[in-house]
């Protein structure tokens, strides 16, 4: 039953998590692309360009990197888990899913802790607090964490053997 929840969460967050990405990314594109052409055509863009640049590209990295865990794209299946042979390479899969499971929790206090500590101090092109910039970070890392108790609650997909 858990594992036919998770995997029902799984066929939805990936697709969700795909439309996500396309979406910064086109919104990156446009913005660094009006600001090129304002820089050209009137020798300076908007003063906010780069700090929202900055958000859209962290938060690429913080959703991409859920999806990349979410299908087992992640460097531990190519590097050491193709190597291993049933039932290691279940196992190995699992160990790395828990440990992801307790960085993603750590991380996540860490950013809670960062945002505080940056509470105080203000982007002036945005008239905003600069714990803004690790509010991607602190969503990629809930993320992360749903994403590695996602793939231990399924099956481990299976492997080519090694040759």
């Amino acid at each position: 039953m858990l594992a036919r929840s998770a995997a029902g969460l799984r066929a939805t967050l990936i697709p969700l998590f795909r439309v996500a990405l396309g979406l910064l990314l086109l919104a990156l594109i446009g913005l660094e692309g009006a600001q090129v052409t304002l820089r050209y055509l009137f020798a300076e863009g908007v003063v906010w360009g780069r700090d929202v640049s900055t958000l859209l590209l962290l938060s690429l990295a913080w959703v991409g990197a859920p999806l990349l865990w979410l299908s087992h794209a992640h460097i531990a299946v190519d590097l050491l888990r193709r190597r291993l042979r049933p039932p290691g390479d279940i196992a190995f899969d699992r160990l790395v899913n828990a440990l992801m499971a307790v960085a993603a929790a750590v991380f996540v206090l860490m950013t809670i802790e960062a945002i505080r500590s940056f509470s105080v101090i203000e982007l002036p092109a945005l008239g905003v607090s600069a714990a803004v910039k690790f509010y991607p970070v602190l969503v990629g890392s809930c993320l992360m964490l749903l994403a590695a108790v996602v793939n231990l609650a399924t099956p481990s997909p299976a492997i080519e053997p090694p040759s």
